[in-house]
């Protein structure tokens, strides 16, 4: 597919305002790719840090457990919620 698209490229080049354009549109969303998967990381640190501070003298695996039964609870008391309305 990659072949493809530069052999297109190399035919039927771009004016170079359009190209500048693309090139900074792709440097903007890799940027952002970039944001989102460092925010996704750091809420993933976070939620660990949580779950051992919690688990302190516990076993962790059952501090994990109740959380996703506690998280489990919430969504289908939401669901129930948007039934009800």
């Amino acid at each position: 597919m990659a072949v493809i698209k530069n052999q297109l490229q190399l035919e039927f080049p771009l004016p170079k305002e359009e190209q500048e354009r693309l090139d900074r549109f792709n440097k903007m969303t890799v940027k952002r790719a970039l944001e989102i998967r460092a925010a996704v990381l750091k809420a993933q640190a976070e939620r660990a840090a949580a779950i051992d501070k919690l688990a302190e003298g516990q076993d962790r695996a059952a501090v994990v457990e109740r959380l996703m039964n506690a998280t489990l609870d919430l969504k289908r008391k939401r669901e129930l919620d948007k039934r009800k309305k």
